[in-house]
């Protein structure tokens, strides 16, 4: 096996300095399949989800023509039911749980399944748009052959929305309850919209992570590369049933020629179109999970062997160890879940009914805001702190977690909030999967604060100072506590020119002390094989730069 400093000596006249990075990412056959076949699935899901992004996009832009031709107003919130027949839609100008006896009504239905009485709706002033029609997109239009015109009675009171069609040969009348109807579609199009646009991003994250896990031979990044697998491939089972119960939806409201508002097949192909790219997408999700679950093992157990064969810690500070780990797991997945839940919330601020109904949308905005501008420091301190046992850094820590805790607790207390959170399943469980990760990070934080002084800092700073010194033998004898001035190598590399003989440590310092003012010093004896009796002593000071 080649050697990263040899290996730098080598090519540094050629001027390479991304060698080492290089050697990491093709030093064996699994580092090179690890890489590749994480690859290969990111780019695949990426562009799927692409394609997805796209047809809803295309679908949200033709129904919001159909609801600007015919004067609907997009203010209100869709609240579809099961009843007995099948479904009945609601449009409600507030949350409809806000609603109680003997108040102003917030809702007023639309339309149900097997209820003629519903079929000539009368609707509230403000139900209907007032403004005037603008201009339809005559690009749009034009590519898919269709043509809106408003239709009004004598009054000049719209009436419904006249679509004709196949270069102007075919026409249907989309009366008023039928448009009414299509908010809810305009509604799931625009969630389902962002979601993709979020699951590329995870995609693009899933992919910088192999990459991180190589470079820095980080066994967090593999776990945390895991997890998210597990969550993608639960999120792409669930999905192909949920898109066929977006079909049944669409059926009952639009599609049925008995019994919906439109009796026309408006969504001609959208449905089919996305099983036809969730089912290779929940394969390729399945694979990806096998082949990283499988080469992660074998990269974690390598990293391992490879990290406790430069320092043998005692079991103590390998069960301190892990909780480490599994803070730095759960502040990796943090990054891509809090940042998408958040971003998934301010887009329903900013773009959706949600818009006109909350009343206190700076303040959700001041927190998003606060949310993303400190959420890299707070991961970057809670790691720092523990790998460095700063006090400090870790109460800040433990204090920002508590605030994002405590914030995204009391925005359940919105009634907004938990509407969205009830109505769209993908922002719920991102929500449900970053909440979870703020607390475990904040919870296992607070026990690795608890041990701090315990050796974990000092096991990983001399284990830090090996590494970067290429100083690797094949073990070290675990310390017993028995006083001794020098610890002597289990074993030595058998292709060393210089065996090591001794390694110390100057007792006079201590990583838990504050007064400390340089970090410690290791002296390395080396011995030389051709010469007889005691070695010479040939110190050499390793130090990390301050």
């Amino acid at each position: 096996m080649f050697d990263g400093g040899t290996l730098r000596s080598h090519y540094a006249p050629l001027g390479l300095t991304h060698t080492t990075q290089l050697l990491k990412l093709t030093l064996t056959r699994f580092t090179v399949l690890f890489l590749l076949l994480n690859f290969i699935p990111c780019i695949a899901e990426g562009l799927i989800q692409a394609f997805l992004y796209q047809d809803d996009a295309n679908a949200a832009t033709f129904v919001s023509e159909i609801l600007q031709a015919g004067k609907v107003s997009t203010r209100y919130l869709p609240w579809l039911k099961k009843n007995d027949n099948g479904y009945q839609l609601d449009l409600c100008d507030h949350v409809p749980s806000s609603q109680t006896p003997g108040s102003t009504p917030v809702c007023v239905p639309v339309f149900a399944n097997g209820n003629p009485d519903l079929a000539n709706i009368l609707l509230p002033a403000g139900f209907r748009r007032s403004d005037d029609v603008g201009p339809i997109a005559e690009e749009f239009l034009r590519g898919q052959g269709v043509n809106l015109t408003l239709t009004t009675n004598q009054s000049g009171t719209p009436q419904g929305v006249n679509m004709t069609y196949d270069s102007g040969n075919r026409s249907v009348f989309l009366d008023e309850q039928c448009t009414m109807v299509l908010l809810y579609p305009m509604q799931v199009f625009r969630n389902s919209r962002t979601e993709s646009l979020a699951l590329v991003g995870l995609q693009f994250w899933l992919l910088v992570m192999s990459i991180f896990a190589l470079l820095t031979e980080s066994i967090p990044h593999v776990i945390a590369l895991l997890f998210m697998r597990v969550l993608s491939v639960s999120w792409s089972s669930y999905t192909i049933w949920r898109t066929l119960d977006i079909q049944r939806r669409l059926d009952h409201l639009v599609s049925d020629p008995n019994d919906s508002a439109c009796r026309f097949d408006l969504f001609h192909g959208y449905i089919p179109f996305r099983i036809a790219l969730q089912v290779p997408d929940l394969v390729i999700s399945c694979l990806a999970l096998f082949i990283t679950g499988y080469l992660g093992w074998r990269l974690i157990r390598s990293f391992n062997e490879h990290t406790f064969k430069r320092v043998g810690p005692p079991p103590d500070v390998v069960r301190l160890y892990r909780y480490m780990l599994t803070v730095c797991v759960c502040l990796h997945m943090c990054l891509y879940l809090t940042v998408t839940s958040m971003g998934l919330w301010a887009e329903q601020l900013l773009h959706s009914a949600v818009a006109a109904i909350s009343s206190h949308t700076r303040v959700y905005l001041a927190l998003f805001v606060f949310i993303i501008v400190t959420l890299l420091p707070w991961i970057y301190m809670g790691i720092y702190a523990i790998k460095r046992e700063k006090k400090l850094f870790m109460l800040t820590f433990v204090l920002l977690s508590a605030t994002y805790v405590v914030s995204w607790s009391l925005m359940f207390d919105s009634e907004v909030y938990r509407w969205t959170w009830t109505q769209w399943p993908f922002f719920a469980s991102c929500t449900i999967s970053a909440f979870i990760g703020l607390i475990a990070s904040g919870v296992f934080g607070v026990v690795c604060w608890t041990k701090f002084g315990a050796g974990l800092a000092h096991y990983l700073y001399v284990e830090e100072l090996l590494a970067k010194s290429d100083f690797e033998p094949d073990a070290f004898k675990v310390d017993t506590g028995q006083p001794s001035p020098r610890t002597p190598l289990a074993d030595v590399r058998k292709d060393a020119k210089r065996p090591l003989s001794m390694f110390t440590k100057d007792t006079n310092w201590d990583i838990a002390d504050p007064e400390a003012e340089r970090p410690p010093i290791y002296i390395v004896e080396l011995s030389d094989p051709g010469r007889r009796g005691p070695p010479p002593f040939q110190p050499w000071r390793i130090e990390e730069e301050v």
